[in-house]
């Protein structure tokens, strides 16, 4: 399903209001190259391997943490469930 969002200020919000079946959803956008100001740049090959054990379905969630207990608790869940 396609739908359209407007970007202001840091925030993205949709067009037109729809529910979703689930929470935590990872959704993909895609923004042409000329209205990306800055490059993106890359990630720190520990981070990326962090990402790729803890899997696609794991989200960050804020939470006043820090990066080390956060890494502990996605383990925590993702391995000890």
């Amino acid at each position: 399903m396609q739908i359209e969002a407007v970007y202001n200020q840091g925030e993205i919000k949709i067009t037109t209001p729809i529910k979703l079946k689930r929470n935590n959803i990872r959704l993909v956008m895609e923004i042409p190259d000329e209205l990306i100001d800055t490059a993106i740049e890359n990630i720190d090959p520990v981070l990326n391997d962090i990402y790729n054990m803890l899997g696609n379905d794991y989200n960050y969630m804020p939470s006043g943490l820090t990066d080390n207990d956060i890494l502990l608790d996605a383990l925590e869940e993702k391995y000890c469930r």
